[in-house]
């Protein structure tokens, strides 16, 4: 994602971000999913991560306006990658231990069906025996 998307270096002059008016493209961003997630979860998702971007954008701003400050926190595209890579390395470390969880529970539900047919017969084989013996034992 991060070499199609690069901003370049000259990311963190004032507000451009390297591409023009970044906090008016991230609002404008923002404003596009705002009351999507009804539409599902993806857009949801969307919404989520332009939003935990733009607070984390006003904290540093807020931050940097403090007299006492003595850094700066600039935050630029490559951020709100790096923000979505690691949500998609998460989610999908996520699926893993999911899939890998219900691998198991198939494997044991599995197990129980062929001891439930395994059961089954053996009940019909009981059955056939039990009648035999009784017709052993009307003899």
């Amino acid at each position: 994602i991060q070499s199609t998307l690069d901003m370049g270096e000259s990311e963190n002059e004032g507000e451009s971000w390297g591409a023009g008016a970044g906090a008016e493209m991230m609002r404008l961003v923002e404003d596009a999913f705002e009351g999507q997630s009804r539409k599902g979860i993806r857009h949801a998702v969307v919404a989520a991560l332009v939003r935990m971007h733009q607070i984390a954008k006003d904290t540093a701003d807020e931050s940097a306006s403090v007299a006492s400050s003595i850094t700066r926190t600039f935050l630029c595209p490559r951020d709100y990658l790096a923000l979505i890579q690691n949500f998609v390395s998460c989610l999908n470390d996520r699926r893993g231990k999911v899939e890998e969880e219900q691998l198991h529970v198939n494997a044991g539900l599995d197990k129980l069906r062929q001891t439930q047919d395994n059961v089954a017969d053996l009940k019909q084989g009981l059955g056939i025996k039990t009648t035999e013996l009784t017709k052993k034992e009307a003899l």
